[in-house]
């Protein structure tokens, strides 16, 4: 179930690390606990639903007894990326519960166990393998924090019969699962890379075996359908009454309604100090932490070359700026000078409910420099609204969570929009440069790393245009960074340098058979389908019906949160 020959080999350091983590012994018995506590509300209708699991699953049971222990788990890991390991963990791990949510927390409660080891063990290397792996280290470190924050959110979270708690869970499972992986990414080094994976094998999988299990609980109760119909049914309600969308609060609208939003900011930013402060990260200094209120910060016009995190504890952050030609935050950070790609951004944003507007993000190091990126983005309901993205490989990383994308420009030439997170843009224009000599140009690299995920990248009713000339250079929709890539473009125009094959392999000839690509109504001369590559993973012409699962309302949850960035969107296709 995960353990691998760099585990075994390091035992000793494995011992000296786990000495280290018994301070933490009672937080990890408190997690436990509450792992076995929550959502008595939900037992009785879960306990129908169990039964009526086995009855599909189980073959051999009798139905008019009680399903067995073994029989439950079982069910609950039959959908699971690692059936075998579910199975046999939850088995060891209880012996009295056939309750879904209890499994969940129990398997949750495990990841974060072993989340805790592996970082304790990253410690001890960090200390003893060669020197210039220290800041991998260090970056792998700061994303297993991050990855148990989000098993933290999703195991003690206050459950309600509410459907869009679901989906928070599962954002949070997903990004929770994202951020291991990116751990692994730190390291180009294949042996290196061989060690990594061995000590984050466990937690990966029990991470994996969580969110399996929420999903399956997720689809006995028939979520997605329940939550559909009554976004629906608000989005109906709403659309007399504002054009713009609704994802936080009647505070925030009537903020971003606000005739001179600009001059009512209390923190502004000038450099010819005709603001409060002269830059943006003494600005930050002085926003409040963790608030529920909006704090706008204006930026003025003018060259900001900072780098710029709005830190996890910056919640609900507005920053708008004087327009994406004229408010400039620059940098050139860049892999080929030793910057790992998750640190090389310009503007990071991790603080939930960020919004940008009239902004644009640089990053100059140029193709030379490979991986630099502009921004990275894993603050959950992120909305980014006439901003520019500017930089040549891995120019825009959606990192994780849930983000939206309107009337933004994107630049860039390999991979220049990736990541694993749930996006949604919409008219955008995606800018194909001039790349290296010998480089082609892609669009995207989708991160999907497990199919219970709820990510992927839609891009939607947008324009494909190149950034002057770009001669004869391939230019290809995307390729599969991870097995279970998913993008989709749809009513989008594609112009008549696009290749016609469509897509690009990561290796070799094909694309895994797991990835999820299509295309929906797309106009422009490359539109075309005819030519497409023929993996089992490309819908060349996607069903409404398929097309659907992709827009605000379903893969973004009906974007409840997006109307104060007075950002116009549409919810549907």
């Amino acid at each position: 179930m995960g353990p691998t020959n760099f585990y075994t080999s390091s035992r000793n350091l494995v011992d000296q690390a786990n000495r280290d983590a018994r301070r933490r012994s009672s937080k990890r018995l408190g997690i436990i606990v509450v792992s076995t506590i929550l959502l008595a509300c939900l037992i009785a209708a879960i306990t129908v639903i169990i039964v009526r699991g086995n009855r599909r699953s189980v073959g051999n049971i009798d139905e008019s007894e009680s399903p067995s222990i073994s029989a439950s788990i079982k069910t609950m890991c039959d959908n699971s990326v690692y059936p075998e390991s579910c199975y046999d963990t939850l088995s060891d791990a209880t012996n009295s519960t056939t309750n879904p949510m209890d499994l969940y927390r129990i398997a949750i409660g495990i990841a974060m166990n072993e989340v805790l080891r592996a970082n304790d063990e990253l410690e001890v290397m960090k200390n003893t393998v060669d020197p210039k792996y220290h800041d991998a280290i260090v970056v792998c470190e700061e994303l297993l924090n991050m990855s148990y924050d989000s098993l933290n959110a999703s195991i003690s979270s206050d459950l309600t019969s509410s459907t869009v708690i679901i989906d928070d869970l599962k954002t949070w499972m997903s990004a929770s699962l994202t951020y291991q992986d990116t751990c692994l990414e730190s390291f180009s080094d294949d042996s290196m890379r061989t060690q990594i994976s061995g000590v984050l094998a466990n937690s990966t999988e029990f991470a994996s075996n969580g969110l399996s299990i929420l999903t399956q609980f997720a689809t006995f109760l028939g979520v997605s359908k329940m939550r559909r119909r009554s976004m629906l049914e608000y989005i109906e309600k709403e659309s007399t009454l504002s054009q713009f969308p609704t994802w936080l609060s009647s505070k925030d609208r009537k903020l971003l309604e606000e005739p001179n939003l600009r001059g009512s900011a209390k923190i502004t930013v000038a450099k010819d100090g005709s603001g409060t402060h002269t830059s943006i990260n003494a600005a930050l200094k002085d926003v409040p932490l963790k608030s529920t209120a909006r704090t706008v910060i204006y930026v003025k016009e003018g060259i900001y070359n900072e780098y710029v995190e709005i830190e996890k504890k910056m919640k609900n952050i507005m920053m708008i700026g004087d327009g994406k030609s004229l408010t400039v935050i620059t940098g050139s950070k860049n892999f080929v000078d030793g910057t790992p790609t998750f640190k090389s951004a310009t503007l990071i944003a991790s603080g939930e409910g960020f919004i940008a507007i009239d902004l644009s993000i640089v990053n100059t190091a140029g193709y030379k420099k490979h991986q630099a990126v502009a921004m990275r983005s894993n603050a959950d309901k992120s909305v980014f609204y006439r901003c520019k993205f500017d930089a040549y490989q891995d120019t825009l990383y959606t990192h994780s969570m849930r983000q939206f994308y309107r009337d933004c420009d994107v630049l860039g030439t390999v991979d220049f929009i990736f990541g694993n997170a749930a996006v949604v843009f919409q008219n955008c224009r995606l800018m194909p440069r001039l790349p290296g000599p010998g480089q082609k140009v892609l669009i995207t690299a989708q991160g999907k790393t497990d199919k219970n995920q709820n990510t992927g990248t839609s891009i939607q009713n947008c324009y494909v245009v190149a950034y002057g000339q770009i001669g004869d250079t391939p230019v290809y929709l995307g390729r599969p960074w991870k097995a279970y890539a998913t993008t989709v473009f749809m009513k989008t125009a594609l112009p008549s340098f696009l290749h016609k094959e469509g897509w690009l392999a990561w290796e070799g000839s094909s694309g895994p058979k797991t990835i999820f690509y299509g295309e929906y109504q797309n106009t422009g001369t490359g539109s075309s389908v005819w030519g497409r590559v023929k993996w089992e993973g490309v819908h060349s012409s996607l069903s409404t019906s398929q097309a659907s699962a992709y827009t605000v309302n379903s893969l973004l949850a009906g974007g409840l949160w997006i109307k104060p960035a007075g950002a116009p969107y549409s919810t549907g296709l």
